[in-house]
């Protein structure tokens, strides 16, 4: 046998033995040039060893010749609902897309410090909901260009796009939220009040939020409550939370088109939604302790 045919036999064999076991080291596939909506990674690289395919993310170097940057990626952290906790010191609360002080002085203290999120994707959005709740105590969830409603019954609030008309819906709508920026954003007036004074100072800044309250123009709307701690439930893609079912509460779906938020007096569990066996319905709610003070749209 001369050489070549050797060579070609050795290299056929070795094809076989490759085929039969799946190991030809590392196979990368590019599946799709655009970032991932989820977590801002560049994905789409499968990673073959031993016929098993992995999902992987990838970086480019600085230079055509650099190698790329491959790593596994871990099971995603984003199907699930996330709760936060915010204070409710003097249970008044105020509810708006956003909170246009003059002089942009609440965006500035909340910019100040804040770590750099992608807001494109589920997961930045998840880590900025979660850094304004511990870092400053209130809660903001991304909501798209929805314009959801504030619906209080008697031992939550919802944050949701509803079917007002339906007649099995639960609940009394107190307003909503104008999306031109697209998060529903809650905060105490004390709290809000003590993040303008730690810039301001004490007066100055009393009267900037007193000031802000009584501008005819400010489209908010405001709920009074008991006092106390608000845990608040949300998912990394808004509007997600209605495919899980709340353990520790009945939360009626019925007549919700898309809920971006839950606020309870306690934490909660969630589960997925199973289809075949729904929540069951939720049980007449007493009268709600909630008082509308204002709503401005």
């Amino acid at each position: 046998m001369n050489k070549t045919v050797k060579e070609g036999r050795t290299d056929y064999e070795g094809l076989l033995a490759s085929l039969a076991s799946g190991d030809f080291g590392a196979e990368i596939e590019q599946m799709a040039d655009e970032p991932c909506s989820a977590t801002g990674q560049r994905i789409g690289v499968l990673v073959y060893p031993g016929w098993r395919p992995v999902a992987a993310s990838f970086s480019f170097g600085e230079t055509w010749s650099d190698p790329l940057e491959i790593r596994p990626l871990p099971p995603t952290p984003l199907a699930r609902v996330i709760e936060v906790a915010i204070p409710a010191p003097s249970g008044r609360m105020l509810l708006a897309d956003w909170f246009r002080m003059d002089g942009n002085i609440f965006t500035s203290i909340v910019e100040e410090g804040k770590p750099s999120l992608s807001i494109n994707t589920a997961l930045g959005t998840q880590l900025q909901t979660e850094h304004f709740a511990s870092r400053h105590g209130f809660l903001s969830v991304s909501v798209g260009n929805t314009s959801p409603r504030i619906v209080v019954r008697g031992d939550h609030l919802l944050l949701a796009c509803v079917d007002e008309d339906c007649s099995e819906f639960e609940g009394d709508v107190r307003g909503g939220i104008c999306t031109d920026l697209w998060q529903a954003t809650m905060i105490d007036q004390e709290v809000l009040t003590k993040m303008i004074q730690s810039k301001l100072g004490e007066e100055e800044g009393l009267a900037a939020v007193r000031s802000f309250l009584d501008n005819p123009n400010t489209d908010i709307t405001v709920l009074d409550i008991p006092p106390g701690t608000l845990h608040c439930s949300y998912t990394a893609e808004y509007g997600a939370m209605s495919t899980f079912e709340c353990e520790s509460t009945v939360v009626s779906l019925v007549g919700v088109d898309r809920l971006f938020a839950t606020i309870h007096r306690s934490p909660q569990t969630w589960k997925p939604w199973d289809d075949a066996n729904p929540p069951a319905p939720a049980p007449e709610s007493p009268p709600s302790p909630i008082v509308r003070r204002r709503a401005r749209r």
